[in-house]
């Protein structure tokens, strides 16, 4: 069994507990935490993970807009660019508190990821959806 790496990257203390008990559930997935956007890019040089579930608001340095399009960008001189195919789901209430809808901008500039879950998570849809993005890179068979 291969160990799956996964960065979980959110400011909210009670929502990292929550992740982190459901991916419990899975024993190959190792779970890193980064409570923000500083700390998750930090994280990314050291850990190299095969996943990141990033929250998009937090009241930290950096959001997670910004984060994502920092490790996605195409600039040549990006720093992150060893890391630029690293999958990465959104974990957000943003759709709730602006009631805006992002499902169709995925994989755009605006919204670079490969997923987009919208808060409060349910947890087989969580594992589920891990789990494609996973297949999609060949991480998992």
């Amino acid at each position: 069994m291969n160990t799956i790496k996964i960065l979980v990257v959110d400011d909210d203390e009670d929502f990292l507990f929550t992740i982190r008990t459901i991916l419990a559930r899975k024993p190959e997935y190792q779970i890193i935490e980064a409570r923000s956007g500083k700390e998750c890019l930090e994280q990314l040089t050291k850990v190299e993970p095969d996943l990141i579930l990033l929250d998009v608001i937090m009241d930290t340095d950096i959001d997670g807009f910004n984060v994502a399009q920092q490790i996605k960008s195409k600039d040549p001189n990006n720093p992150y660019a060893k890391y630029r195919d690293t999958p990465i789901i959104f974990l957000t209430s943003v759709e709730q508190k602006t009631k805006l809808r992002f499902a169709d901008k995925i994989g755009t500039s605006l919204l670079p990821s490969d997923d987009f879950i919208t808060k409060p998570v349910k947890p087989q849809d969580l594992l589920t959806r891990i789990e494609e993005v996973l297949k999609k890179y060949g991480k998992i068979n």
